[in-house]
């Protein structure tokens, strides 16, 4: 059993001002066969062998957002314990694949959205993001900044019908170890 406690506050200060803090926990299972005690042989030199010891991984997500008319502000941490990863390891020749606790992740974002009209037939929605995350035990890439940028355009003609065209750019990402 696991206490996963959640916190939110909300205070509207203005018409236009308000403010959010929250705090969340979300648990990460891994599937039951990486969890069961067996080791499948995929080729000559490829294993999967499962892992009766692999624990849950818990994230902690604390969040501060302010809020102005159709602009957002959120800035927010993310801690992850125990996460859940794919580990190679090579023997005689054979690797083999198995699913590990893999000590911890962190992450900081800011996040910026603004969703309104520009014009009277022109709705626009667009959200900013950088977020730098840190995984100490990685034999990799231990430390990433990433960015990402959506732009939705909702337009609306009288007599002609609705479009909707955007775009999403999002730099490179780190997701495993």
């Amino acid at each position: 059993t696991n206490w996963l406690p959640y916190a939110y506050f909300s205070h509207k200060l203005t018409d236009k001002w308000n403010y959010n803090v929250s705090f969340v926990t979300h648990i990460y299972r891994s599937s039951f066969s990486d969890l069961s005690n067996y080791k499948n042989r995929l080729s000559s030199v490829l294993y999967t062998q499962g892992n009766p010891e692999l624990q849950p991984s818990i994230n902690y997500h604390p969040q501060l957002e302010v809020n102005y008319g159709a602009h957002s502000l959120a800035l927010s941490y993310y801690y992850t314990k125990d996460v859940i990863a794919d580990y190679f390891e090579t023997i005689g020749g054979k690797t083999y694949r198995q699913t590990i606790n893999f000590g911890s992740q962190t992450a900081t974002e800011l996040n910026y959205a603004f969703n309104g009209k520009l014009l009277p037939w022109w709705r626009v929605n667009v959200q900013a993001m950088c977020n730098y995350v840190t995984i100490p035990q990685s034999y990799n890439q231990k430390y990433s900044w990433q960015q990402s940028l959506t732009w939705q355009n909702y337009l609306t003609f009288k007599d002609i019908g609705n479009f909707e065209v955007g775009t999403i750019w999002q730099s490179d990402v780190v997701s495993g170890n």
